[in-house]
């Protein structure tokens, strides 16, 4: 949305995550703003990765990445199961 000029609102955003958020496009890590801002600018395409995986969404705007369930233990974490929502 700031790249294209648009005020920074909630619908705006909103509007613009899926464009940054998914394939295809140049990976984008945690950090890495200043990374996509320029590529954005050059018309070119990212991809952001969240800091605990990918951040892609489907068509009806719903997170599309399977969710990892986790145990505490005095031996540390252990995965329960991964969850494939959609």
């Amino acid at each position: 949305a700031k790249v294209k000029g648009l005020p920074l609102t909630a619908t705006n955003i909103r509007n613009n995550l899926r464009a940054v958020a998914n394939p295809p496009g140049e990976v984008i890590m945690p950090g890495e703003f200043k990374k996509a801002f320029d590529l954005l600018r050059k018309g070119k395409k990212i991809n952001y990765e969240g800091a605990a995986g990918s951040v892609d969404f489907d068509k009806n705007g719903d997170v599309v990445t399977p969710i990892e369930v986790w145990k505490f233990s005095k031996g540390g974490m252990v995965t329960v199961r991964v969850e494939h929502l959609f």
